[in-house]
This record gives C-alpha cells, structure tokens and sequence, in this order.
C-alpha cells in the first residue's frame, strides 16, 4: 500500500496487511513477495502529501523482523533485530546498518512533524529533511530489490 491508498482505505486495510506480514513471517520467500509489492508509496498520485510511517518505517520493521527471525533471533525491537541480523545470510551488515540509519531519520521526522498528522507535505519539511526523506527512499528500495534478486536465486534456501 501506498500512503495514498492507506488514506483511502483506512486504518483496517493497515491491520490487514501487518496481519499478512505476520502470518508470512516465517516463510522467506512470501515475505520479499509482499515487500516487494510495496513500491515507496512516499508521494500520492497528484500530490505531495507524505505518510512516513507506511512508506519508510513499516517496510524497513517489516524487512528486520523477516530477517532477524530466519535467523532465529528473540529480539523485539526494529533496531535490535536489525542488529542481529546483520552479516547473515538474510542481510548482509551494510544493508543492516543501512537500514537502522534510515529507521532512525524516519522516525525523527516523523516525530519532528507529528503535530501536521496525514497533512504532511514535502514543502512543508527543511531542504534538509526532504533530502533524507529522499534518502530513506532511495536506501530502502535498494535493500528491497538486492533481497529480491538473491530470493529469485535461491539464496536464502537452507
């Protein structure tokens, strides 16, 4: 999902879908499918409106809690899954410290703009801000299609 379709859909289409991660979580494969199905989703259709949490922070949660638990970590947290599952075969240690940084901006923005709710607009964040956003972006998509090109080659297969 989209933040544009989130918007439209609701908070029941969001349970849905954490459902459908938690159920996939123990099987690899289903779960780059459906991360992979997740596309950015920073930017609606037509407009600039932005949704950091769907669009940054659920994917890169989602990625940590796959790969910590194919590793059989107890970890609970997104930083600390991060960190368990880092240098594994599920993600490698650059992609783990990728992750956890972009995690960490995510989450600063998203809180620094918490007041401006679903109406948070590109314009209305710092040059600075913007250029993380856009960071965070282009990080996630890349650990997205690295895990999807080594789950099309069976890398993951035991």
């Amino acid at each position: 999902l989209n933040g544009h379709e989130l918007g439209q859909r609701g908070i029941a289409a969001a349970v849905a879908r954490l459902q459908q991660l938690g159920r996939a979580a123990n099987a690899g494969q289903r779960v780059l499918d459906l991360m992979r199905q997740d596309r950015l989703g920073l930017f609606g259709p037509r407009d600039d409106r932005l949704d950091v949490k769907t669009a940054a922070l659920q994917p890169i949660a989602s990625i940590a809690r796959w790969a910590a638990l194919s590793t059989g970590s107890p970890a609970l947290s997104t930083a600390d899954r991060l960190r368990d599952a880092a240098g594994t075969r599920f993600l490698d240690a650059d992609d783990a410290t990728a992750l956890a940084e972009s995690y960490v901006v995510a989450t600063r923005i998203r809180w620094e703009q918490r007041h401006l709710g679903a109406d948070l607009t590109l314009p209305a964040l710092s040059p600075q801000d913007r250029a993380a956003v856009r960071g965070v972006g282009r990080e996630l998509d890349r650990v997205r299609r690295k895990l999807s090109y080594l789950a099309s080659t069976s890398s993951f297969t035991a």
